[in-house]
């Protein structure tokens, strides 16, 4: 065992001098691994922090997430606070179950108001669950969730406390109002703790039994009564020690099932909403994300990108061993004669491999750490410290693995062929002569190809992802997303339409006419959902149309939309025919009309003109509306989805529950300028309404690419990467090869062949191995192309702009690559040639 460490440490110095004699070849050597290892650890971490990392809290394995599935549905994680009481009252598997609903909350600190926070709702067995302590005061305990006559307390994120508060630890005590209700700061959470959503930092958590203070929109408790029977609540719980999620799931949903009678029986005529579901158990150790969900993908892509980038850097790298081999001959027979092993050699010349790796994987890490940030923002735009960016144990592990991997890939097959050299012939030559004929390049030939084959995929691949990106953003999506500024407005009582009409209209009619007479305002109005927002639009099924021979059971169904007067020209929607709503239509007691789109009016009346006057009517409260107008259609849900039966009515006549709007306002110019007087004016009105921040709908249609923004850019990047290593493959290729034919050349000139005869023959050569490797890359990049068609928008996955790009741009520069040692090659004097020979 001595002896083994003797010798490698013998070997680790024989090849640090050996590099220190070859700084060129080791700095080319260590940047090229640098550039294909940092960009494997980067896309890594990104993958680390979305997809793999675990909470921030005690045994995160034993974590569930309770979900209700139905096989004719998606997915829902929300539940009502009776279900939730229901499962505490019976469950075993589960040694806790907390409960938790988003909230944005007006701050007032002080008499002072702050910028609106993001706040949850939680269960007393919230933090006691998770495991997660204060780091100041206290967390929210079990006795603080109790009865109204309980303290009001909140907890505040170490973020938030540093940001509103700087820091200061007297801050406990403090009491502050949360949408006009007063609570008591008793703690602080750790820094690293940012909520149980990956992506989505939460500032101030309060008990739930605050719904009724603090949630102002419901206008009643959705703890008691009535509203406990709402969809509002995630419920996640751990898992008691020795029990399955399994066994968990069993007793779970034999409790839901118990109780779904019930829950139809309240629904009454909407019980068909509630379907047949059961209830399902789901690993809850890296919390509850969207990001997840939307990026899982995307990412899985990247990673697949940056390993075909590592593996061109690595063909890279092999061909510099395999050059610097060839010129090390005589050096190795001298040590083979002089009694050295094969083995003994492999191993010294891997060690000098793996030493190359580690100095490219740990640049390589340095680079990643410099970039984790800036793609940490093409992820979740500016809200980046929503996410733990650095580089934890599993990344720094990923990274020594693929260094080690990366060590041996390139550096085994050099280091085998080296040792196996004729050791007479070796010694004998002095290595100035280079075969000739076909297999003039052999081993070096086809990793240069195998390049040129990786690069082409990977260019393909790029531009199919930036074609997508283009065409999205030249997507019509139906309304002029330039100039309109939205504002959410969900004031007190909002989530009871009927009984809080009268207040809830002078309101938005009180915000409508402050904000109409602000200067650089064109237009202004108000709807219950924007385009590409998270707000949902009223779904009814099974539409009647008076006078329709359509066959009984078919499924009408279309989504109505409350607007008020004005939407349509704010929005710069077209009426394509009949007339827009008026002030005279957003009366109650007026006749029921509505504008539709054109794709509901082409489905149900054949045309546009045809719709104008027609009915339809619900099927449970069996209201008629007559329709007045069709409008255009607008992608309206998400950018990629093509418009569905949508009508809209006024705010007066629409039959929903639901009260909340949305204010939009068509500036002249930037609509950010009016962003903070809009929200001011709006906070006046209401001072008790949770507010969150202005957004401009170009901002909003920017982010709804921001998946397509980053495969587009990153694939480009890492194209562009893989083309400029694999030109440096080529180059090196050839450019040693003419170097090692010095002789050759200088006897064709001798014998009459022209300096343009010797470029042909260098050029003729270098297309052989581009030709064969764009003919695998091309194949390749059709099946990937298929692999990836569900991301690509706008484009089949063969599209030939995208092939011919890619290819042209390859060949392109890969003729430059083989013009340059072409060029040396035609220049060389025989006469020097022939003497050096």
């Amino acid at each position: 065992m001595l002896n083994f460490f003797d010798d490698l440490r013998a070997d680790v110095a024989y090849a640090v001098r050996w590099l220190q004699r070859s700084p060129g070849f080791a700095t080319a050597a260590i940047l090229s691994l640098a550039l294909g290892i940092g960009a494997n650890a980067a896309i890594f971490n990104l993958m680390n922090v979305v997809l793999l990392r675990d909470l921030p809290v005690r045994d995160p394995e034993q974590l569930v997430v309770l979900v209700s599935r139905d096989a004719a549905r998606d997915a829902d994680r929300t539940f009502s606070f009776r279900t939730f009481q229901t499962f505490q009252r019976g469950m075993r598997a589960l040694s806790n179950l907390f409960a938790l609903a988003s909230i944005k909350m007006n701050v007032d600190a002080d008499g002072q108001p702050a910028p609106t926070a993001a706040g949850q709702m939680v269960s007393g067995s919230y933090f006691v669950t998770l495991g997660v302590p204060a780091v100041l005061g206290r967390t929210i305990l079990p006795e603080d969730d109790g009865p109204e006559s309980a303290p009001a307390v909140a907890t505040l994120s170490y973020g938030y406390w540093q940001r509103q508060f700087g820091g200061d630890p007297t801050v406990l005590g403090r009491v502050i109002r949360l949408n006009g209700y007063p609570v008591t700061i008793v703690g602080v959470t750790p820094p690293e703790f940012f909520g149980t959503h990956v992506g989505e930092a939460i500032d101030i958590s309060v008990p739930l039994s605050l719904q009724p203070q603090v949630n102002p929109e419901f206008g009643a408790p959705l703890i008691a009564g009535i509203g406990a029977e709402d969809y509002w609540l995630e419920l996640m719980g751990r898992l008691r020690p020795g029990v399955s999620a399994t066994e968990a799931r069993a007793e779970l949903d034999g409790i839901y099932q118990q109780i779904l009678p019930d829950m139809r029986r309240i629904a009454g005529p909407k019980a068909f909403q509630i379907g047949n579901p059961h209830l399902q158990v789901e690993p809850g150790s890296k919390g509850l994300s969207e990001l997840r969900r939307r990026f899982s993908r995307p990412l899985t892509v990247l990673m697949a990108v940056v390993g075909l980038v590592l593996l061109i850097a690595c063909a890279n790298v092999a061909n510099l061993l395999l050059a610097r081999a060839a010129s090390r001959r005589h050096e190795i027979a001298v040590r083979i004669s002089l009694g050295a092993g094969r083995a003994r050699l492999v191993r010294q010349l891997l060690t000098e491999s793996l030493l190359l790796a580690l100095a490219g994987g740990a640049v390589g890490l340095l680079l990643a750490s410099w970039t984790m940030q800036s793609l940490a923002t093409l992820l979740v735009g500016e809200s980046t410290g929503t996410l733990i960016v650095r580089a934890d144990v599993r990344v720094l592990a990923f990274t020594f693995g693929v260094t080690l991997v990366t060590g041996f890939a390139f550096g085994l097959l050099p280091a085998i062929g080296a040792s196996r050299i004729d050791t007479f012939a070796a010694l004998k030559d002095s290595g100035s002569r280079s075969p000739t004929g076909s297999r003039r390049f052999g081993i070096r030939g086809t990793l240069v190809a195998a390049q040129v084959a990786i690069s082409v995929v990977l260019l393909v691949g790029a531009g199919l992802f930036v074609r997508t990106l283009m065409n999205l953003r030249h997507l019509d999506l139906g309304f002029d997303q330039e100039h309109v500024l939205a504002l959410r407005l969900e004031p007190r009582g909002s989530n009871q339409k009927r009984p809080n009409e009268v207040r809830l209209r002078q309101l938005y009619e009180g915000v409508v006419d402050r904000v109409r007479a602000l200067p650089g305002v064109r237009s202004v109005s108000l709807s219950g959902s924007t385009p590409l927002g998270n707000e949902s639009a009223l779904f009814i099924r099974d539409i009647g149309i008076p006078g329709d021979a359509r066959q009984s059971g078919e499924n009408l169904q279309m989504r109505m939309l409350q607007i008020y007067p004005g939407y349509f020209s704010t929005l710069g929607i077209p009426l394509v025919a009949g007339r827009d709503l008026g002030p005279a239509d957003n009366d109650g007691n007026a006749p029921l009309v509505a504008v539709v789109n054109e794709t509901m009016a082409r489905r149900l009346f054949a045309t546009p003109a045809a719709a104008v006057g027609r009915q339809f009517s619900f099927p449970l409260n069996r209201q008629v509306f007559r329709i007045v107008g069709v409008a255009g259609d607008t992608r309206d849900r998400a950018m990629r989805e093509n418009a569905s039966p949508l009508a809209y009515a006024t705010y007066a006549q629409m039959p929903t529950g639901r009260g909340q709007m949305t204010l939009l306002v068509r500036a002249v110019g930037d609509p950010h300028t009016l962003a903070a007087t809009v929200r001011q004016l709006a906070r006046e009105i209401d001072p008790a309404m949770p507010l969150a921040e202005p957004q401009t709908l170009s901002d909003r249609a920017a982010a709804g690419m921001r998946q397509e923004r980053l495969v587009a850019l990153l694939s480009a990047l890492f194209g562009g990467l893989a083309l400029v290593l694999a030109t440096i493959g080529l180059y090196g290729v050839l450019a040693y090869g003419v170097a090692r034919r010095h002789a050759e050349f200088g006897v064709r000139l001798a014998l009459g062949a022209s300096p343009a005869g010797l470029t042909r023959l260098i050029l003729g050569e270098s297309l052989v191995l581009v030709v064969a490797g764009l003919a695998v890359g091309l194949a390749a990049a059709a099946a990937a192309a298929r692999g990836v068609s569900h991301m690509l928008y706008g484009l089949a996955p063969f599209d030939p702009v995208a092939f011919l790009a890619g290819s042209s741009l390859l060949i392109a520069v890969a003729a430059l690559a083989a013009y340059l040692p072409a060029r040396q090659a035609s220049r060389v004097d025989p006469m020097v040639a022939l003497r050096q020979e």
